[in-house]
C-alpha cells in the first residue's frame, strides 16, 4: 500500500473513531418540563409528547440520554454553551433562533390558548385582554403575540415556566395568561 492510501486509511480511521466516540456518551437534552402536554413530570418520570417522540429517536439511533429540566429561555443558551447537546419543546423556529441555532423540521404546530379564572365574563378574545394584566412566558411566541397587539408594559407579565404563570393566575395577578 503507497503511503497516500496508509495516510487516507489513517484519515478515515481517525474520523470513524471520533464520530463513534460522540455518540458513545451520553447526550445531555434540554426541556421545559413545565409545558403540557409536550413535557411533563409525572410521579418521578418525565412524560408527554415531546418526551416520547425523542425517546423514540434516541431508541432508534441507540443513543444514551439525560434529560435535563430547565426554563424555556435557558434551551437556546444551553445549546450555544455546549451544556446541552439537544434541547426538544414547544419552540417556534424565528429567524433569529434559526442564526445560532440548527433546527429540526417542524412536526407540531399547536397555536396559542387563552386561560381565565372560572369567573372571569370580561375576557372572550384578544380584543378584550386590552387594559388587563396578562402572563405569558419568557422567550415565546405568546409573548410576541401580546405585544403585537397591544399588551406591554405593565399590563404585560412574563415568567420564566408556566408553573408560575398559572400561580399568578389564579391568585388574581394577572387577568388571563395566553400560551
Amino acid at each position: 500500500m503507497n503511503k497516500f492510501y496508509k495516510i487516507l486509511t489513517i484519515s478515515l480511521m481517525l474520523t470513524v473513531l471520533m464520530v463513534s466516540s460522540v455518540f458513545a456518551r451520553q447526550l445531555v437534552v434540554g426541556t421545559d418540563t413545565s409545558f403540557m402536554p409536550f413535557e411533563f413530570k409525572k410521579g418521578d418520570t418525565y412524560v408527554g409528547f415531546d418526551i416520547e417522540l425523542w425517546d423514540m429517536i434516541a431508541k432508534d439511533n441507540g443513543w444514551d440520554y439525560k434529560l435535563q429540566p430547565m426554563d424555556f429561555n435557558g434551551l437556546i443558551p444551553g445549546l450555544q454553551t455546549g451544556n446541552l447537546d439537544v434541547a426538544i419543546a414547544g419552540m417556534t423556529i424565528k429567524s433569529e433562533r434559526e442564526k445560532v441555532v440548527d433546527f429540526a423540521y417542524p412536526y407540531y404546530d399547536a397555536g396559542l390558548k387563552m386561560l381565565v379564572r372560572a369567573d372571569n365574563e370580561d375576557i372572550k378574545t384578544v380584543e378584550d385582554l386590552k387594559g388587563k394584566k396578562v402572563g405569558s412566558k419568557l422567550a415565546t411566541t405568546s409573548a410576541d403575540f401580546l405585544r403585537k397587539h397591544g399588551i406591554k408594559g405593565d399590563n404585560l407579565k412574563l415568567f420564566p415556566n408556566t408553573d408560575g404563570m398559572y400561580m399568578e393566575l389564579i391568585s388574581g395577578g394577572v387577568d388571563a395568561v395566553l400560551f
